[in-house]
Formats: C-alpha cells, sequence, structure tokens
C-alpha cells in the first residue's frame, strides 16, 4: 500500500477517533504506538533499518510510555 494512501487512513482514523476519544487519549496512544513501532522495525531491522537490539533500557522506555498512557487513558 502507497504511503500517501496510509497516511490518508491514519488521518481520518484519527479524525473520527479523537471525538470520541478524546485529544490527550489520541496523542499518547499516537506516541506510544509509533514508539513501539520504532522499537520493532529498529530490532529487527525492518524495512532496511539497521539492527538495534531492543535492550532492558527501551524496553523499559516502551513500558514506562505505556504506563503513562494508562494514566492518561483511564479517568
Amino acid at each position: 500500500m502507497d504511503g500517501g494512501v496510509m497516511g490518508a487512513i491514519y488521518m481520518i482514523t484519527v479524525i473520527v477517533s479523537v471525538q470520541k476519544i478524546g485529544t490527550a487519549n489520541m496523542v499518547s496512544l499516537s506516541v506510544a504506538g509509533q514508539l513501539l513501532a520504532a522499537l520493532i522495525l529498529d530490532h529487527y531491522g525492518l524495512l532496511g533499518f539497521s539492527i538495534h537490539p531492543a535492550n532492558n533500557w527501551r524496553l523499559l522506555g516502551v513500558g514506562l510510555i505505556i504506563a503513562g498512557v494508562l494514566l492518561v487513558v483511564k479517568n
């Protein structure tokens, strides 16, 4: 799928979702999802990226981000 199409789908999803879940929830979930995706891409070297293994510090960082998201999302 083309990057432009994926970007358009993402934007439509954000516009529809933000009205239901709120801005803070949307931003925090987006950042956490992007960080998790980056960690996976780096760990496996997908899409031609150089391999950067997911060590304990990186996993701790993602865990703390996800914990922060849970605190923001929970009302």
